[in-house]
């Protein structure tokens, strides 16, 4: 994350932040072979040029990951055989990575802007070294943040390392979260930029938003053509598309699930369990 010279950035509890032209986000994406070696593939650059309008920019690393060269045309998908942690006690697989060129404002559009770079996302702990801290807090204290950021922020939970009166997504895994927060808090993450009022696929009517009640998400139900069915996975829409299930279009169109990987269901998807616990709860 870079910001122009001594600017800030304004801070929102629950909304997007307010970042000031010629700010950069920048994300490394690389792989861990099943030779125990790390293999560098894009780096992504989001470049906010004028008021509202950001851009995107892919860098492909060489085959020597010794230097990254912009990318402007398709690329071929690219074979790996990668290292697993997987609890199905598979330790590798090849796999087929796909480089997103020229799709980065298709999710990142003027009207979401930045995905991950949010209060939501990044109000939890993060490794810096040998120490964990809140990003939020982390950010706030070297002066990233506006000179209001600090009174907005309100109670901290030490134990959690999370502010407890702004916007939270509870990780995917965290049990003592409810099954609901948690597929809902994936669904948001991953899904709201365009299933949205305002976003790319606001037409299909869907709202995935993590502060929309559940009943107003237009998802539950025949009434919502069975996007989710309550107690049945199997039969739920939403489920299918993000498990990648046989006979439909995988969600999302950009990610390790489909189009990042040939075949979708090459390690268990952690994000497939708890959206599948959670229907058959509801």
């Amino acid at each position: 994350m870079i910001v122009p010279g001594t600017q800030t950035i304004g801070f929102s509890p629950t909304a997007n932040w307010n970042y000031p032209v010629g700010s950069v986000l920048i994300k490394h994406f690389e792989v861990m072979l099943s030779n125990g070696q790390t293999k560098r593939l894009e780096t992504r650059l989001l470049i906010l040029a004028s008021a509202n309008t950001w851009e995107g920019f892919l860098y492909k690393w060489n085959a020597a990951d010794t230097e990254a060269t912009l990318t402007t045309a398709g690329v071929p998908d690219e074979a790996y055989n990668i290292d697993l942690t997987a609890s199905n006690g598979v330790s590798s697989q090849n796999i087929s990575y796909r480089y997103p060129v020229g799709q980065c404002m298709n999710c990142h559009n003027s009207a979401v802007g930045p995905l991950g770079a949010i209060t939501a996302q990044l109000n939890g702990s993060f490794q810096y070294g040998p120490v964990s801290d809140n990003q939020i807090r982390s950010l706030n204290n070297i002066g990233i943040f506006g000179a209001t950021a600090s009174a907005s922020l309100g109670s901290y939970n030490v134990a959690k390392k999370v502010f407890q009166n702004i916007a939270f997504y509870p990780p995917l895994l965290d049990v003592s979260a409810s099954l609901e927060s948690r597929a809902r808090a994936h669904l948001a993450a991953n899904c709201s930029s365009c299933h949205s009022p305002t976003g790319g696929a606001a037409f299909v009517g869907i709202d995935f938003r993590f502060a929309t009640p559940l009943a107003s998400a237009n998802i539950i139900g025949a009434a919502n053509n069975n996007r989710i069915v309550p107690g049945d996975p199997a039969q739920s829409l939403i489920f299918n598309r993000l498990g990648g299930t046989t006979g439909t279009t995988t969600m999302p169109p950009v990610g390790i699930v489909g189009s990042m990987v040939a075949e979708p269901d090459f390690v268990e998807n952690p994000a497939v369990g708890v959206l599948g616990d959670w229907i058959n709860s509801i």
